[in-house]
């Protein structure tokens, strides 16, 4: 199995150093990133893979597991029964922040004015802004930007 990675590298045009090096400046995965990977995988397999089904099952398990971490779902791993820490950056984690951004503005006294740490007063286009950035990074998460 060790030789076929080494050979799939070289089919993509790359050493074994250049995928064991640190990778500065990577693009944040993206549901749409991975999606088209996968769906490169099922398209062509055999130019990606040959016939080595062992490589194939891999490489798809791998892109899988790439989805369950951007999604935040890591309980649902097919490769851990660990369930791993939840990270900030990911849609799970961005939709509660959403959630508890909105339902932090609810108090029992409806007269109340919800007003952030340092004391200000949230206004409606405070939050419509911390709602709007919200809606961003889950977006950019899925892999596409919101029209203005």
């Amino acid at each position: 199995m060790h030789e076929n990675l080494i050979d799939l590298t070289e089919v993509l045009g790359l050493s074994v150093d250049e995928l064991t090096e640190a990778q500065e400046d990577e693009p944040q995965e993206t549901v749409k990133s991975i999606i088209e990977d996968i769906k490169e995988l099922a398209f062509n397999p055999d130019e990606l893979v040959g016939a080595d089904t062992e490589v194939l099952a891999d490489l798809l398990t791998d892109n899988v597991e790439r989805l369950i971490k951007v999604l935040g779902l890591t309980g649902l791993s097919i490769t851990t029964n660990d369930k791993q820490e939840s990270e900030e950056n990911t849609i799970k984690a961005q939709i509660q922040e959403l959630y508890s951004l909105n339902d932090s503005m609810f108090k029992d006294d409806i007269n109340e004015v919800p007003r952030f740490t340092d004391g200000t007063e949230i206004t409606a286009k405070d939050l419509a802004d911390m709602n709007i950035n919200a809606l961003d990074n889950i977006a950019e998460l899925i892999g596409f930007e919101l029209e203005e």
